[in-house]
């Protein structure tokens, strides 16, 4: 009931009212006007001035039905003469020919602002001219060129470059004065690097730039990032040229890791090797966020279109007969690991315990060496630490075998 009540509280405050309080605030205190400080609490209002607002519109709107009278903007008051007698007066009292802008202030006898003044002459420098005071002297002409120079100097020395960008000369690799003051000084940056005898690099110079260069810088990003299968984005990044400019020279991304003695993208049957081992990891269909780099999600996205795809594409890789599954050499097929893995339910046929406890193995269970055949009837799933336990009966027995 209390809720209804607050919700519609609004509605039970006619405009009578708000009008009336108005009125009440600007008689208590003594005022024809009120602005949106004006109207609070401690001065007597009722209500909220967001609440007029939402009721009027605006709070000129709610002065002209209260009849009160509207706010307005001082500085239309001031004329250009008031404020030029008020810097004058300034001046006289400080006893200066010119004035900065902190004299400019109440304590030394200003009726207005600073930014005031700014605003009306567009800058101080025109405030002072117009009172017909002296303007402010620019710090350059007590610079001399010697002085930038030595200083562009000491930055290149200090950062061990051969030549300055705009960015790199800047108070933190010890530059004494502004970008912006060098050019104005010089005309151009390149000819404050000329005067300064350091190397000038223009835009729009032309470096020939040798297929060895690209492939070069390929190679050491990749080695800098200790990145073999190194990524497109990862390049661009940290790459000394543009990836549109490698491209043009040498067309596909994977063409320029190979030329760059860099390992290629990973095909298909890699795609799938990395989903087999995910998949015996968790004893189950791998999820789209366990995948990692480099066989993250999205490649696998941009590999096969979708992650369903991707799932779908394996099953079918796992289920098709394939000649190659029979050997005699001892080498077990992705397809058969993964029929072995699947009827053992990815556990070992020891001990029982699963691929999430323990990394799992397939082998033969009559080796090859003993006239043992590849196939599914002669494989068993097994666990490292089953292994590792043979290992060491089979030891022993032969151990026990030479002492005799």
């Amino acid at each position: 009931m209390s809720k209804h009540k607050r919700k519609g509280r609004r509605k039970y405050i006619s405009d009578a009212d708000i009008i009336s309080d108005l009125q009440a605030v600007a008689k208590n205190m003594g005022k024809k006007s009120l602005t949106t400080r004006d109207y609070c609490r401690e001065n007597g209002a009722k209500y909220c001035y967001e609440t007029m607002k939402i009721r009027f519109g605006s709070w000129d709107t709610i002065l002209t039905k209260a009849e009160l009278e509207l706010r307005t903007c001082n500085k239309k008051k001031i004329s250009d003469a008031e404020l030029i007698n008020d810097l004058q007066a300034v001046a006289k009292k400080m006893r200066k020919k010119t004035l900065k802008v902190e004299d400019y202030c109440k304590e030394n006898g200003a009726k207005y602002i600073y930014q005031t003044v700014r605003m009306r002459f567009k800058n101080w420098n025109e405030a002072l001219k117009a009172a017909g005071l002296e303007t402010k002297t620019g710090y350059k002409k007590h610079i001399t060129d010697i002085d930038f120079i030595k200083n562009l100097q000491y930055v290149a020395k200090n950062i061990k470059k051969n030549t300055l960008k705009g960015k790199d000369y800047c108070k933190r690799n010890g530059a004494k004065y502004n970008y912006q003051t060098v050019v104005s000084r010089f005309g151009s940056w390149y000819i404050a690097l000329e005067k300064s005898g350091l190397e000038v690099r223009r835009k729009n110079q032309i470096v020939p730039i040798t297929s060895e260069t690209l492939l070069a810088d390929v190679a050491r990003v990749s080695k800098e990032l200790k990145m073999p299968n190194l990524l497109i984005t990862e390049y661009e990044k940290y790459g000394n040229f543009s990836t549109a400019l490698i491209r043009e020279k040498f067309g596909k991304w994977n063409n320029i890791k190979i030329k760059a003695g860099l390992k290629p993208f990973p095909i298909t049957e890699d795609y799938m090797q990395n989903l087999f081992d995910i998949w015996v990891r968790y004893g189950r269909k791998p999820r789209g966020r366990e995948m990692v780099k480099p066989f993250s999600i999205g490649s696998y996205v941009r590999k096969f279109g979708s992650w369903k795809n991707a799932l779908k594409t394996f099953q079918e890789y796992v289920n098709h007969e394939n000649n190659n599954d029979v050997d005699d050499h001892g080498n077990i097929s992705l397809r058969l690991q993964f029929m072995a893995l699947k009827r053992d339910n990815f556990s070992c046929n020891k001990c029982g315990c699963i691929s999430t406890e323990v990394p799992l193995v397939v082998k033969h269970i009559i080796p090859i060496d003993k006239g043992g055949k590849t196939g599914i009837e002669n494989l068993e799933t097994i666990c490292n630490r089953c292994i590792e336990q043979q290992n060491n009966r089979r030891n022993i027995r032969n151990q026990q075998q030479d002492f005799r």
